[in-house]
């Protein structure tokens, strides 16, 4: 089980790994260390692989629903990045020479909304060049700012039909997404991009506005999906 659509840096050029090891690389403890993408993607198929094995365990008839979701996964992917090499012989993105359908996802999912970008397609031997700028996976770019508000430097989304297919949430995980963790964030130690806040202050959430109304100043405890697993987190809001 492979699961290789979660790691589309497996697929990136050897000439191109550094670049990348070196853009989303996160530094930790204090600098004396880096984690990286690689090993974020590796450490969520291991996660994954773990809950199959569970699912088979518990029921057989779950196992097999859970297998044919995930082969659809594949199936659905193989076909975009067929279409994408239909549609287009190259794409650049701010310089970043993009060779695939889940390196373009890679790519965009780690830029912020709200963004502008410089695009090149070329098609047919025919370059065209655009200046991008880039939205939430929900809204507009005015709403991808509006939603930073609610938590400061950290942007959410509301998990539609799109992204729990892109990103391959579990059919049970219904809550606010969040898609990106600024660096200077108060909250950057505890969240992180990708986790889903299922509950705040004991209350489901299911959009960001619905996470604006139950947070409050001072103590909040966050009921949180992150990498197969739930667990609490407890943030402290600032007036």
């Amino acid at each position: 089980l492979n699961l290789a659509a979660y790691a589309p840096l497996r697929y990136v050029l050897p000439h191109k790994q550094e670049a990348y090891d070196k853009k989303y690389s996160t530094e930790v403890k204090g600098g004396t260390g880096f984690f990286r993408q690689v090993d974020r993607e590796e450490s969520l198929i291991h996660l994954l692989r773990v809950n199959v094995l569970k699912r088979m365990e518990s029921s057989v008839v779950a196992f097999a629903l859970t297998i044919e979701r995930q082969l659809r996964d594949v199936e659905g992917t193989l076909r975009r990045i067929e279409e994408q090499a239909e549609e287009l012989e190259e794409i650049d993105i701010d310089d970043v020479e993009i060779e695939s359908a889940p390196q373009l996802r890679l790519v965009v999912s780690q830029m912020r909304p709200g963004r502008q970008v410089e695009v090149a397609l070329i098609r047919q031997g025919e370059t065209l060049n655009l200046a991008v700028v880039l939205g939430s996976l929900t809204g507009s770019v005015a709403d991808a700012r509006a939603e930073q508000n609610i938590l400061d430097g950290v942007l959410l989304d509301a998990i539609d039909k799109r992204i729990r297919q892109g990103l391959g949430l579990p059919d049970e995980v219904d809550g606010v997404l969040i898609s990106d963790v600024l660096p200077e964030s108060p909250y950057a130690d505890l969240m992180a991009r990708g986790m889903v806040i299922l509950e705040a202050n004991d209350e489901a959430v299911t959009t960001p506005e619905q996470l604006d109304e139950q947070l409050q100043e001072g103590v909040n405890r966050l009921y949180v999906w992150s990498l197969g697993t739930n667990h609490f987190i407890v943030i402290r809001i600032q007036e």
